[in-house]
C-alpha cells in the first residue's frame, strides 16, 4: 500500500497488480465546477428578463421562514452568493436561507432530533429564485441535466420547499465527511452510491432518516437536496431575498389581522379552519373557497389535518396540567424532543424544580401549537397554571 502526503490510499498492490487510487473530484476535497455552456452574465440577463412557467390551480399562500430566526443551531454555508459554487460565480447578493414555514418547522424538529446525536445542520440553499433555476438549466451541458431542475417545470427550491443541507460537529463546529462534496456532479452524489468510507455512508445515512422522520424526501441524485412534503401546494416564486419583505408584508399583515371577517360566514369548512387559525389566514380561506369544488376539497382535508394536531395539543395540555413528577418513559412520550440530557436532568429535579420542567414543558407545547398557527389556543394555553404556579412562555414567538 503506498499514501498520498494527506495520508489516503494512493495505490493498492494485490499479487502483481497494482491498483493506483481513483481520483473523482477535487484532491481537496472542495468544491466540484463546472464550465458554463455560455457567459454567465449573458445567462443572467436573459434569466432576469424571463418568466416563470404560468400554473394553474389552488396554492397555498407563501409564507417564507428565514431559518436561523427559529433555530440559532443551524448554521449557513450559502454557496450560491460565493464564488465556491458548481459555476464558479455567485448568483445571489445576500447569504440567507428560507423556507415555508411548514417545511421550516419541519427543519426545526430534525435539527433538535440531531442536536442529541451531538450534530447540527448546516444549510447550503433553500429557497431560491426561479431565474437562478433557469441560469443553472442554460449554463450546464446537456449531459449534466439530471443535477439541476428544468425551469420549465420549477424547482422545488422556487417553491421554498427545497433544501440543500449536511451535518457539522457540534464538538468542533467543523462540517463531517460525506461520500462526495456538495454540488458534485458525479456518481458520488447519488445518495445510495455504496463507495466511500463506512464512516462517511453513516453520516449520510443518518441525515436521510432525520429529514426523512419529518416529511423531507431525498432527490435520488443528491445526497443533499431534501423535499418537503407539500411542496406541491406552493407556487414558483420570483422574488430575490432583498424583495421577499415588501412583496409578501401585506398578505401577512393581513394574516395578523385580530379581526378578521370571513366572507362564507356560516360555511362549515370556513369556520372550522378560521377557529382552528390556520396560517393562511381569512384572505386565504376566502380565496380558496372561491376556486370551486376542488378547493373545498382540499380545504376539508387540511381541517382534519388541523384538527388531528389541535387534539394532540390539547392531549399534550392536559398531561402538562395532570402530572407533577412523571417517569422518564412518560416524558418520553409526552415530549418525544426532549433529548436525553433533558431527562436526565429531569430524574434529578426534587422540589421547586418541578417548576422548572413544567415551564420548559409549556415552552413545547406553545411551540405545538404554533405549528398548527392557532394563535387563539397559544393565548389559551399562556393563560393556565401548571403545578399551582402561573406560567408565561419565554418565547416571544414560535
Amino acid at each position: 500500500v503506498t499514501r498520498t502526503p494527506a495520508g489516503a490510499v494512493g495505490a493498492l498492490l494485490v499479487g502483481d497488480s497494482l491498483l493506483p487510487r481513483r481520483q473523482v473530484g477535487p484532491e481537496s476535497g472542495n468544491q466540484l465546477m463546472i464550465t458554463p455552456v455560455r457567459p454567465m452574465d449573458e445567462l443572467r440577463r436573459e434569466a432576469l428578463a424571463a418568466s416563470p412557467p404560468a400554473e394553474s390551480g389552488s396554492f397555498r399562500a407563501p409564507d417564507l421562514v428565514e431559518l436561523t430566526t427559529l433555530d440559532s443551531s443551524i448554521h449557513l454555508e450559502i454557496r450560491y452568493a460565493t464564488s465556491n459554487n458548481l459555476f464558479g460565480t455567485p448568483f445571489y447578493s445576500q447569504a440567507r436561507a428560507f423556507l415555508q414555514r411548514p417545511a421550516a418547522e419541519a427543519l426545526v424538529r430534525v435539527s433538535a432530533a440531531l442536536r442529541a446525536r451531538g450534530y447540527g445542520l448546516l444549510v447550503h440553499d433553500g429557497y431560491r429564485p426561479w431565474y437562478v433555476t433557469k441560469m443553472f438549466w442554460d449554463a450546464t451541458p446537456p449531459e449534466k441535466h439530471i443535477f439541476v431542475a428544468d425551469p420549465a417545470k420549477g424547482s422545488r427550491h422556487n417553491r421554498g420547499c427545497a433544501v440543500d443541507l449536511t451535518l457539522y460537529d457540534l464538538r468542533t463546529g467543523q462540517p463531517v465527511e460525506m461520500v462526495s462534496t456538495y454540488d458534485e456532479t458525479s456518481a458520488r452524489a447519488y445518495p445510495d452510491y455504496p463507495g466511500g468510507t463506512s464512516r462517511q455512508r453513516w453520516h449520510r445515512e443518518l441525515l436521510r432518516r432525520a429529514m426523512e422522520k419529518e416529511g423531507f424526501t431525498v432527490y435520488e441524485a443528491e445526497w443533499w437536496h431534501f423535499d418537503y412534503a407539500d411542496w406541491r401546494r406552493y407556487p414558483i416564486m420570483n422574488v430575490v431575498f432583498e424583495e421577499l419583505r415588501s412583496a409578501y408584508l401585506p398578505q401577512l399583515e393581513r394574516r395578523r389581522d385580530p379581526q378578521p371577517q370571513l366572507h362564507a360566514v356560516g360555511d362549515p369548512v370556513a369556520e372550522r379552519l378560521h377557529h382552528l387559525g390556520v396560517r393562511t389566514g381569512v384572505a386565504g380561506i376566502n380565496g380558496a373557497l372561491e376556486g370551486g369544488e376542488p378547493a373545498r376539497e382540499m380545504l376539508r382535508g387540511e381541517t382534519g389535518h388541523l384538527e388531528v394536531r389541535a387534539k394532540r395539543v390539547a392531549g399534550i395540555a392536559r398531561r402538562v396540567e395532570d402530572e407533577r413528577r412523571p417517569e422518564v418513559g412518560d416524558a418520553r412520550d409526552v415530549l418525544p424532543h426532549v433529548d436525553a440530557r433533558e431527562v436526565r436532568r429531569e430524574q434529578r429535579i426534587h422540589g421547586d424544580g418541578v417548576v422548572e420542567r413544567d415551564q420548559h414543558r409549556f415552552d413545547v407545547l406553545v411551540a405545538e401549537v404554533g405549528m398548527i398557527g392557532s394563535g387563539r389556543a397559544a393565548g389559551v394555553a399562556r393563560g393556565g397554571r401548571v403545578a399551582g404556579h402561573d406560567r408565561q412562555s419565554r418565547h416571544s414567538s414560535v
